[in-house]
């Protein structure tokens, strides 16, 4: 599965406005199916963005988490990131392998 930081960047939008400390829980986001939001959680998680609870199977379609909260560097990242002309300002000029968008 490539990666996509647009969805990236959706998970940490969203995570972001969920009051609480912990959020135990993916987002449902249109154009994405569930096994590849808990695998960008899971890619999250791995880069330090998020703190998450794996929840991979040996069956499963690949490496999945469920999003706990957002870490400092995920609100680094997204503060960057949460206007959408600095963001596609960015796209524009930075090539991301695997941008998906």
């Amino acid at each position: 599965m490539k990666r996509d930081l647009n969805l990236v960047r959706d998970i940490l939008l969203w995570a972001t406005e969920q009051d609480g400390a912990g959020i135990g829980q993916n987002p449902v986001l249109p154009d994405y199916s569930e096994e590849t939001i808990a695998h960008h959680v899971h890619l999250m998680w791995e880069a330090g963005l998020v703190d998450a609870v794996e929840i991979t199977t040996l069956d499963g379609p690949g490496p999945s988490a469920i999003l706990l909260s957002v870490t400092w560097a995920g609100h680094d990242f997204i503060d960057a990131a949460r206007d959408n002309t600095i963001w596609n300002k960015t796209k524009s000029k930075v090539r991301f392998p695997d941008l998906g968008g």
